[in-house]
């Protein structure tokens, strides 16, 4: 049945009661009757009314109705040395402050770590496919970890032994730091609406003296479009005052709010925001983006079902591997827009090396089926297509081979899905391979990176040849030099040139200062490690591939193909990252990626 269940925590005279009022109010006329709200404000919301407010949530089958838990109050990162041997280094664990937090006793910090809220979210999850939760805190994007095994035993000797060293923390009187004013993968269906990335910090409106983010949320939900729009707008909104505040939505963010009604757009979309004085779109070469396009702006509020509105036409004028820069041809406003793209234009071109007529007919569809062309003159190439002792080469703009098959029959799926990453990856090969300039962050991190031993992350200098099977590890320590708040992931660049990510998740992983992270999944001893395997669709041999390890200073998409980060800047000599003094004062984005080249052998495999 459908239920609410909705936390204000006022540590610190924090006033939530407000905010949790306004959401009550909107609740009880818009989606749920009065008598399935429950409340948790003032001396209700301590760690233990928490928990079993939750519980009772998860105790219940709940089928398609909506469910709704919100949370206001404060939220902290407990920085902890437990199980790091990095000189300075430390773990942050994300945690929500209930009231009570200051009256700790015995082993169990009356706090709610992010591992506690997330087992419990998983167990409602499991009996309520409507589900949806929004954080209005400090750190809100880090809370959440739907598809981590919190249940692992690993994971609850990890949080008791958390809790004994914080509470002693507390009996020593020493405050928390906290600054006032085995499923399918769960993530995939819950709506995770937050205040701020994980690092960062969520504010009281300046004026009105009530949570900026809650308000705008309120006022934004008039649409009632999707989650998508609704967040778009909210981010704007609470801008506006705090442009250092960052809030997102995650999970599936096309349904419409508090409903399991989902309408995807019909075409291709694209995010279109303001950077600076520039519209740009959020989408580069490495998503197919050509010069001659032509594009559709629509207000994100009518994307999927909210108030149409007159769309504008733009055009790319300059196109990066993760942006592009648009012509409009009349004013934009400073709300956000979705794209289409309403005709292609002339993408880069594919050779295709065959003498027989026919085949080479057929070649040339599964060219514009992927949505380039065959050179017949000028061009950027892509690709190239040789036909020789009855097997199909493909050829990537270096030159190298990352496809062999069969001529008959001809494999035609496969190669439509080889030439559209050949046209993304002639994009990143430009970003990856060009003069770029000196990292922006680079002296704000230790970065290291090789081939897991028994002994840990071998760096030894000199070009790195890997078999099938090597595990290949990635650890960050965040120096803390002008970089309160950093944010990375990994991925492989494939002899066959598809992207993959070495993770999974909502997002890019965060450290804080002088927090050590080993940036992968899979945990091979006592250090994340991503095992190479071997392309199918190539021969014995020796093959070029890479591991980008992207850093920003603020949360981006996990998927740097289909999400890639806002924005990217051209880094000058000198250069630091500086936090804001003021809500004024928005920090400049920015976001290195760092290649590490290696050889994979193939020769030593039975063909």
């Amino acid at each position: 049945m459908p239920r609410a269940l909705l936390i204000g925590a006022s540590y610190g005279d924090l006033d939530v009661e407000s905010s949790v009022d306004a959401v009550h109010a909107w609740l009880s006329g818009h989606v749920l009757a009065e008598a399935q709200i429950e409340r948790l404000v003032g001396p209700q919301a301590t760690r233990d009314g928490i928990l079993a407010g939750l519980r009772r949530l998860g105790d219940e089958d709940h089928g398609d109705a909506p469910v709704v838990v919100y949370y206001a109050g404060h939220g902290l990162l407990y920085r902890s040395r437990m199980g790091v041997v990095e000189q300075r280094a430390h773990v942050a664990y994300p945690l929500l402050v209930p009231t009570d937090i200051d009256r700790t006793t015995g082993e169990t910090l009356h706090g709610v770590f992010a591992s506690e809220l997330s087992r419990e979210l998983r167990r409602i999850a499991r009996r309520a496919r409507n589900l949806t939760v929004i954080l209005d805190c400090c750190h809100a994007s880090g809370m959440v970890r739907l598809d981590d095994e919190v249940e692992d035993d690993s994971v609850v000797a990890q949080e008791r032994a958390l809790h004994r060293e914080a509470s002693a923390r507390v009996a020593g009187k020493r405050r928390l730091g906290v600054r006032g004013v085995g499923d399918a993968r769960l993530s995939d269906r819950v709506v995770v609406v937050v205040a701020s990335s994980a690092g960062g910090r969520a504010y009281l409106h300046p004026v009105t003296r009530r949570m900026a983010f809650t308000e705008a949320l309120l006022a934004s939900l008039a649409t009632r479009s999707s989650w998508d729009a609704v967040v778009a707008t909210t981010r704007a909104r609470v801008q506006e005052v705090w442009p250092i505040q960052q809030p997102a939505v995650f999970g599936p963010r096309f349904r419409r709010p508090f409903t399991l009604d989902e309408q995807l757009p019909e075409h291709e979309l694209y995010r279109v925001e303001r950077v600076g004085d520039h519209i740009v779109l959020m989408a580069g070469a490495l998503r197919q983006i050509h010069l001659g396009d032509r594009f559709e702006l629509t207000a994100s509020a009518s994307v999927t079902g909210g108030p149409a509105s007159a769309s504008i036409a733009v055009q790319p004028r300059l196109i990066e591997p993760d942006r592009t820069l648009l012509w409009a041809s009349a004013g934009v406003d400073v709300l956000p827009y979705h794209a289409r793209r309403i005709h292609r234009g002339c993408g880069p071109v594919v050779e295709v090396a065959c003498a027989e007529r026919s085949l080479r007919g057929a070649l040339t569809d599964l060219v514009a089926a992927a949505g380039l062309r065959v050179a017949d003159g000028a061009g950027e190439v892509a690709a190239r297509i040789e036909v020789r002792d009855g097997q199909v080469g493909v050829y990537d703009c270096l030159g190298a081979l990352v496809h062999l098959a069969l001529r008959e029959p001809l494999a035609a799926d496969e190669l439509v899905r080889c030439l559209r990453r050949l046209d993304a990856w002639r994009g990143m090969s430009r970003w990856l391979f060009g003069t770029r300039g000196e990292p922006a962050l680079g002296r704000c991190y230790d970065l290291r990176w090789g081939a897991l031993t028994s002994s840990g992350i071998d760096t030894a200098a000199g070009a790195v040849r890997v078999l099938p099977g090597t595990s290949l590890a990635v650890s960050l320590v965040n120096l803390d030099r002008g970089a309160p708040e950093l944010y990375a992931h990994a991925f492989r660049i494939g002899a066959d040139r598809e992207i993959r990510a070495w993770s999974a998740g909502t997002g890019a992983r965060f450290f804080a200062a002088h927090q050590q992270i080993d940036v992968a999944d899979l945990r091979a001893g006592s250090v994340h490690a991503h095992r190479i395997d071997a392309p199918s669709s190539l021969p014995p041999g020796s093959y070029c591939e890479w591991t980008l390890v992207c850093v920003a200073n603020e949360a981006f998409e996990l998927d740097i193909v289909a999400t890639p980060p806002m924005a990217r800047t051209s880094p000058r000599t000198g250069e630091h990252t500086s936090w804001p003094s003021a809500r004024g004062q928005q920090r400049a984005r920015r976001f290195d990626v760092v290649v590490f080249p290696y050889t994979l052998d193939l020769a030593a495999l039975p063909w």
